[in-house]
C-alpha cells in the first residue's frame, strides 16, 4: 500500500496487549478500510518483547511501507490518508491511556472521525461507511457503534442497542434488540466506535484514572452532558470475541468493575440517581461476591473486594498483580 496525499477523513485506532495473532487477524479486515483511503494505527500498549517482536515482524511483513513510530514520537506524529501505522509504547497504559496515545496522532491527522477497534474484532469492508456517512434525521452526533456479535455459528448478538440504566447500578442495559436500522442511545460499547473529532475536541480524550473497563460508561455520559448525540447503526455488523487481553470474567475484569464504577456513579451521577445507583450497584456486588464464593471462584471474589478497597483509597492505574506480573 503506498503513502497516500492529504489528511485521512477517518483513523482507525487499534489497540494490542500481547495478543499479536488477534491483531494481525483484526488488521487483515481493515485492508478494504485503507484501500477506500483511511488510515490505521495499531498501538502496542506495553507488551512484553517476546510478545512485541512478533507483532512487529508480523505487521511489517505483511505491510512492508508500515509507518514506525516511537512513543516518544506519538504525541506529535501524524499520518497520511491510506496508511498503516504502528506505535510501540514502553509500558501498559491501559485501555484508555493506549487509545489516548492513537487518538492524539488521529487529531494531528486531521481525521474528521476516530475510530477506535478492539483488537479481537473483524470488521466488514462498509465500516466506514455506515458508522460516519450521517445518522438520518440526527444532528451533532458525537460517537455511532454498531451491532456486535459473537464467532459463534450461528452468532449471537452482544450488542443490538439498547438503554443503559444509570439509575440501577449503571450496568443494566435494556436490550430492545431492533432488527436493523439507525436508532438513538444513551450509550456505546467501545469495542467498535466511531467518536467524532469534534466532540473529542470539544470534551476531551479518555479518562486515563479507569485504566480499562467503565471509560465508555464515562465517556458516553460526557458526551450526552455536553449536547452530543450517540447512535448506533444496526446494519453494520462487527463480530467480537469479547475482551481477549484481560478475559471476560476473569479476576482483573471484576476489580476494575468493582473500582472504576463507584468513580463513575460519585463523579458523574447526580443526586437522587447518584444515591440509588451506588446503592444498587454494592448491592449488586454482594450478591456477586456471594455467588463466586459459593461456586468456589475465591480469586475473583477477592478481586471485587481489592477493586473496592482501591477505589476507597483512591488508587487508580493498573491493578497491582498486573504491575508485578510485567516488572
Amino acid at each position: 500500500m503506498s503513502e497516500g496525499a492529504g489528511n485521512p477523513r477517518v483513523v482507525v485506532i487499534v489497540l494490542n496487549w500481547n495478543l499479536p495473532d488477534d491483531t494481525m487477524r483484526c488488521l487483515h479486515t481493515t485492508i478494504p478500510l485503507v484501500q477506500a483511503g483511511a488510515s490505521v494505527l495499531v498501538v502496542d500498549n506495553g507488551s512484553t518483547r517476546e510478545r512485541w517482536l512478533e507483532l512487529d515482524e508480523a505487521v511489517h511483513k505483511s505491510f512492508p511501507d508500515c509507518l514506525s513510530i516511537t512513543d516518544t514520537q506519538a504525541y506529535a506524529a501524524r499520518m497520511n490518508r491510506g496508511r498503516i501505522g504502528l506505535v510501540r509504547l514502553a509500558s501498559n497504559l491501559g485501555y484508555a491511556g493506549g487509545n489516548n496515545v492513537g487518538m492524539r496522532v488521529a487529531l494531528n491527522s486531521g481525521a474528521e472521525w476516530v475510530i477506535l477497534l478492539n483488537n479481537d474484532c473483524e470488521v466488514p469492508p462498509d465500516l466506514i461507511e455506515g458508522l460516519t456517512n450521517g445518522a438520518p434525521d440526527m444532528t451533532r452526533v458525537g460517537a455511532v457503534g454498531c451491532q456486535l456479535l459473537t464467532f459463534d455459528e450461528p452468532s449471537r448478538i452482544l450488542y443490538g442497542g439498547g438503554t443503559r440504566l444509570y439509575a440501577f447500578g449503571v450496568h443494566t442495559l435494556t436490550k430492545w434488540r431492533k432488527p436493523s436500522g439507525w436508532w438513538r442511545v444513551n450509550f456505546v460499547p467501545f469495542a467498535c466506535v466511531a467518536l467524532s473529532s469534534e466532540a473529542i475536541r470539544k470534551i476531551g480524550l479518555l479518562d486515563e484514572r479507569y485504566f480499562a473497563y467503565v471509560e465508555d460508561c464515562e465517556y458516553s455520559h460526557r458526551l450526552a452532558e455536553d449536547g452530543w448525540t450517540m447512535a448506533v447503526n444496526l446494519d453494520v455488523r462487527v463480530k467480537h470475541r469479547v475482551s481477549a487481553s484481560l478475559g471476560r470474567r476473569s479476576p482483573r475484569y471484576y476489580y476494575y468493575v468493582a473500582r472504576n464504577t463507584p468513580l463513575f456513579i460519585l463523579e458523574r451521577l447526580r443526586t437522587p440517581v447518584q444515591l440509588l445507583s451506588l446503592a444498587c450497584f454494592l448491592a449488586q456486588c454482594v450478591a456477586l461476591v456471594a455467588r463466586l464464593s459459593i461456586s468456589g471462584r475465591l480469586e475473583e471474589a477477592g478481586a471485587v473486594f481489592s477493586g473496592w478497597k482501591d477505589y476507597t483509597f483512591r488508587r487508580t492505574g493498573a491493578m497491582r498483580s498486573q504491575e508485578s506480573s510485567r516488572s
